[in-house]
């Protein structure tokens, strides 16, 4: 009899630790708000909804009115849990002005898309104002449910690519893509538009350490807007944004 009181008691206190937990709603929206610190611009996206083992990193790129920032998960697998994290983009070095700050998050095959995809995740507007100029930077944080469970090797394997903002940006037709990577490696190099179409393959092949330039050339018929360029080395992706002014 003891022991079935203790078992119940057990059972009571993990249901009310569970209760405690946010809820994990994949059909929810994120609550985009930003704050200032200093000359810093602190974009949060709050609740977001995802599994365990996600790890963002987050691309900044500006025009004249607008900051464009994409986030994008750098684990290489899907953690069998689901959890609510807060994502933060701090950024500095934006002229005064007032902006739109337009978000948006990378969704790719291995979360069961039947293609990559670029979700839009909001937009806010800002008048900023600082003290002082420097050159654009900008940090990623995350809290809510650490990825504790990434394996280490994965942040290891971030730090052998990188993917930097085209130039000029915004462009047209033409713009310079640029590339870094320690090792020799299988890197593809796509351009998508927001909906998820692949618009052209700059490349897909081994290619050798070092840092590398492409060409990109916008075809005649696309419109004026806002494009994707992904890297993809292995199981890991890194997006900028480019933005077309015909």
């Amino acid at each position: 009899m003891k022991s079935l009181y203790v078992l119940f008691v057990i059972i009571l206190l993990g249901g009310f630790s569970y209760a405690q937990q946010p809820v994990c709603d994949f059909k929810g929206k994120d609550s985009l708000y930003v704050s200032m610190a200093g000359d810093t611009i602190n974009v949060w996206d709050i609740a977001v909804c995802g599994y365990c083992a996600q790890a963002y990193s987050f691309s900044v790129t500006t025009s004249s009115d607008t900051i464009y920032i994409v986030q994008t998960d750098t684990a290489g697998r899907i953690a069998l849990c689901a959890c609510v994290v807060d994502l933060r983009a701090s950024i500095v070095g934006i002229p005064s002005g007032t902006y739109w700050i337009v978000v948006y998050r990378d969704l790719l095959k291995k979360y069961g898309y039947h293609e990559d995809t670029h979700k839009f995740i909001g937009s806010l507007q800002l008048k900023y104002e600082p003290i002082k100029t420097s050159p654009l930077s900008w940090q990623n944080f995350q809290s809510g449910c650490n990825p504790s469970s990434v394996p280490r090797e994965n942040q290891i394997v971030q730090n052998q690519f990188s993917l930097f903002p085209n130039y000029p940006n915004p462009f047209n037709p033409s713009t310079t893509i640029q590339f870094q990577i320690s090792k020799t490696e299988y890197v593809v190099i796509k351009v998508f538009d927001v909906l998820g179409r692949e618009v052209q393959t700059l490349l897909s092949e081994n290619t050798y350490p070092g840092t590398h330039s492409l060409k990109f050339e916008m075809l005649k018929g696309e419109s004026s807007g806002i494009y994707f360029c992904r890297m993809i080395v292995g199981s890991y992706s890194q997006s900028q944004i480019m933005v077309l002014q015909r």
